[in-house]
């Protein structure tokens, strides 16, 4: 007997190596943890497409993008194939809105915490000591809410274009942490 279409792409999914939702609902975006991330990281994603046959998913932190066609008992039309690829085009396009708005949101973030960072307070900061490491003047020192640090070092990651994009906190321990949600997350 074979498998339900959304069985089909789950399955599918768990085979490019991503752990997808027990429950993936047609024409949703879902987001899930990337390849090898942990709970609470949203690099993979997929959307199975209205009519349940079609989807595409992928992981944004590995640049993973697959199309998936649910097996059929005869060839699409013309029209079908045309139709299959504007619902995998806008299937990318809403994928690509949503980590955009998810890196706006984490460089904001960033700009906030970063902000309320002290300036020439990290020398003394006891990761700094520990490592006899002399830190550059960009990095401040300051609580970081996500994990309720109240004492980490925080380190600015800029984009391409010289802006800040999100931040690297490190506690006393050592322990690092970067913003939730930004794609270059290696802590997730």
């Amino acid at each position: 007997m074979t498998a339900h279409p959304i069985e089909q792409f789950r399955d599918t999914i768990i085979a490019a190596g991503l752990t997808p939702p027990d429950v993936i609902e047609p024409d949703k975006l879902h987001r899930f943890p990337g390849i090898g991330k942990r709970n609470g990281n949203t690099a993979g994603w997929c959307k199975l497409f209205a009519d349940g046959m079609g989807g595409s998913f992928g992981d944004w932190s590995t640049g993973l993008h697959e199309n998936w066609q649910a097996k059929r008992d005869k060839p699409m039309s013309d029209n079908e194939r045309r139709a299959w690829r504007r619902q995998i085009e806008e299937a990318r396009k809403q994928a690509e809105v949503e980590r955009d708005a998810q890196h706006a949101e984490a460089a904001q973030q960033a700009k906030l915490i970063y902000g309320d960072g002290k300036r020439d307070e990290s020398a003394d900061h006891p990761y700094a000591m520990k490592k006899r490491v002399n830190l550059f003047s960009l990095v401040r020192r300051g609580a970081w809410p996500q994990r309720g640090w109240t004492d980490a070092l925080l380190v600015p990651l800029f984009d391409a274009a010289g802006k800040l994009a999100t931040l690297e906190a490190i506690n006393a321990d050592g322990e690092k942490d970067y913003l939730k949600d930004h794609l270059n997350n290696p802590a997730q």
